[in-house]
């Protein structure tokens, strides 16, 4: 079950990184970037996106009734939050890596 798990976990992420990769392809020579630029800035962007979405799923539905089934819909909506904001986390941090204008040594 945690192999199962970490592989969907993993298409995910590949699926996030391809995603943002040609987005940042496509757009970014068109204002004039060159390619290592646009796509350390579409994996900025695009992580920003992620966290942005985990953050917005997980404050969904804070107040509602405590019974059984709602509490586990909370949980798994947490941890769907979790792992958007992990995956959002690790784009930026690949975006900033790459940038050629920032210096991280």
């Amino acid at each position: 079950m945690i192999r199962a798990g970490l592989r969907r976990l993993l298409v995910v992420f590949g699926l996030t990184v391809a995603a943002t990769t040609l987005l940042g392809l496509a757009v970014g020579p068109l204002l004039g970037n060159s390619v290592q630029r646009s796509i350390a800035v579409g994996y900025m962007l695009g992580g920003c996106f992620v966290m942005l979405i985990g953050v917005a799923s997980g404050m969904r539905g804070w107040g509602s009734p405590s019974d059984l089934e709602r509490a586990h819909a909370a949980s798994e909506r947490v941890a769907s939050a979790g792992v958007l904001l992990a995956i959002g986390f690790v784009l930026v941090l690949m975006g900033i890596g790459l940038d050629p204008r920032s210096a991280i040594l």
